[in-house]
């Protein structure tokens, strides 16, 4: 469970990867989120292919609370918003497109806001019954998520090795994370 802020409020923050065990479709994991939304500011199912680490949700859901927050919010819901943040991109459509979810996925990163820690985590556990249980390293590091990641953000080796604090494979998908978390905090500007 992590901490968002905006002004003086404190707002919680909880992402995992749930392993989809019944590779549950699409319609069905967003009805699932769909009925814990209504009692939480934010429930949101992404695609984790995508998804460089734990830094890059938590800068796109704290990137989308203040947008929400100060009134200069693209989509209609905060959960949205998050995917817009997530995936860089302006435009809605093209968010959902790359981040949101699909049928058949081997695993679903699930994002989850409010300024109640329990009932994060108690959404969070409703969701892990229906879908499946949290990964053992959720955003697992793998040569093949870094590529995708890289390729996707347009960010290059050498802006990773940069700020690395090594050549592993942890190290330097860390250090993509800070590099993604940049490029998610820019969509605020080009709005």
């Amino acid at each position: 469970m992590e901490r968002l802020y905006y002004g003086n409020d404190t707002f919680c923050v909880g992402i995992d990867e749930l392993k989809n065990v019944h590779r549950t479709k699409s319609d069905e994991l967003v009805r699932m989120a769909s009925t814990q939304y209504s009692h939480l500011m934010a429930v949101q199912l992404l695609n984790p292919v995508l998804i460089a680490g734990p830094l890059h949700l938590l800068s796109a859901a704290q990137n989308a609370l203040n947008a929400w927050m100060g009134k200069y919010a693209v989509a209609r819901s905060l959960g949205v918003e998050v995917v817009r943040f997530a995936s860089a991109q302006k435009q809605i459509s093209t968010a959902l497109q790359k981040m949101g979810v699909a049928d058949e996925m081997e695993t679903v990163a699930v994002l989850v806001i409010d300024r109640d820690p329990e009932r994060v985590a108690e959404c969070i556990n409703r969701l892990s019954l229906g879908i499946g249980p949290g990964c053992d390293i959720p955003f697992e590091p793998s040569a093949e998520r870094m590529r995708n990641v890289m390729e996707t953000f347009d960010i290059t080796a050498e802006e990773i090795r940069t700020i690395a604090a090594s050549e592993s494979l942890p190290d330097l998908l860390e250090s993509l994370s800070r590099c993604v978390a940049g490029r998610v905090s820019l969509v605020a500007f080009e709005d």
